[in-house]
């Protein structure tokens, strides 16, 4: 379960690495996983194909789509993610780097300072994105194999479909991606 990857939940490793480095990498995500599930981690999502009829100038077609696995009442959660789940500033590991990252982007404003970077926006985009860098260097990281994955992706909210936003009327959401396509 979780995360995905090739052989034994792993990313495969390469040519010259041993046995025993991919056994430690997949022990590593497995207990990462089995923690997560024991903090509370739940996902009441399941993929379904599903059948677009013809109509409208389309023709038939199937595709793929997340639906719940069980009633989901008003208010109830449908993810649930522990916070130490979560790739972020506050969750860096190791927690030398997060005090590091603290220090460099709010302690000691070493970005005003030295870089005449200011602003909110700015500050909180560094600090999404140096953890993820950091980890991204870490052959070993629990999140390898998301991290393989996504590796020639864009800032995707920029690029969402119609479709796409028009799912986010009426969430929390909605005006996010006017937002970031204005800024």
């Amino acid at each position: 379960g979780g995360g995905g990857g090739g052989e034994g939940g792993c990313a495969a490793g390469g040519a010259g690495e041993d046995e025993a480095l991919v056994a430690a990498k997949a022990k590593k995500k497995k207990e990462f996983w089995d923690g997560l599930r024991e903090s509370g981690l739940q996902i009441r999502l399941r993929q379904k194909t599903v059948e677009e009829k013809r109509g409208g100038g389309k023709k038939a077609q199937n595709r793929t789509a997340m639906v719940v696995t069980e009633d989901v009442f008003y208010g109830r959660s449908i993810v649930k993610i522990p916070r130490h789940a979560l790739l972020s500033l506050e969750t860096a590991q190791p927690p030398e780097l997060r005090k590091e990252l603290n220090d460099f982007l709010f302690d000691k404003q070493t970005l005003a300072k030295t870089f005449n970077v200011t602003g909110e926006d700015n500050t909180h985009l560094l600090s999404l994105a140096y953890p993820l860098i950091a980890m991204n260097r870490d052959p070993s990281c629990v999140f390898r194999d998301w991290l393989d994955l996504v590796q020639e992706e864009t800032l995707t909210v920029l690029e969402l479909t119609k479709r796409q936003r028009k799912v986010l009327k009426g969430t929390t959401v909605e005006g996010a991606y006017a937002e970031m396509v204005r800024n």
